[in-house]
């Protein structure tokens, strides 16, 4: 099912022990492309690993996983500089953005240092499918049964004795 909008989708996983690999794609990162529309040929995808400092050895076991998939696969490397010449031009040619996890308060100062805050945005409102977390949550997937996701809010006042409320939002099964 393609989404009929520009689509963030927020997710932790997407990986599960590979039979050949250390990892391989899992239904989460299938989700994501499925949402993309991508027909007839090789979903373009790409990584940005920002959050967790562009880490070498996590984008080669990536790209195992997407030579399995039969995915486009690319990244997009912040650290020490970019290593694509355009990377705007890159993003916006890209069916699917994915983003891992890790410090997201260094990622967005990394990213507004090199524009990309403003580089992805152009993106999504194309229609590139971008995988991020921290967004507004529009469904629950996930790749384990049973598993749920939450939603926490912060309680009513400022005081110490505020106490947040946590949701429990079940989720839709995709294996």
């Amino acid at each position: 099912m393609a989404a009929g909008q520009p689509t963030i989708l927020a997710t932790s996983g997407g990986y599960k022990p590979g039979e050949r690999t250390r990892i391989e794609f899992n239904h989460l990162m299938h989700y994501a492309v499925e949402l993309s529309g991508v027909t007839g040929r090789a979903p373009k995808v790409t990584h940005i690993g920002t959050a967790s400092g562009d880490q070498r050895w996590w984008a080669a076991e990536m790209d195992q996983a997407a030579r399995i998939a039969g995915f486009d696969f690319s990244h997009l490397n912040l650290f020490t500089m970019p290593n694509i010449e355009d990377p705007e031009a890159h993003l916006l040619e890209q069916d699917v953005v994915w983003v891992n996890g890790g410090s997201v308060v260094n990622l967005l100062a990394v990213w507004r240092a090199h524009g990309l805050d403003r580089i992805l945005r152009k993106a999504w409102e194309g229609g590139v499918g971008l995988v991020y977390r921290g967004t507004e949550l529009v469904e629950v997937v996930s790749e384990i049964k049973n598993k749920a996701a939450f939603r926490v809010t912060p309680g009513a006042g400022e005081s110490v004795d505020a106490v947040a409320v946590e949701e429990r939002l079940e989720s839709r099964f995709l294996g």
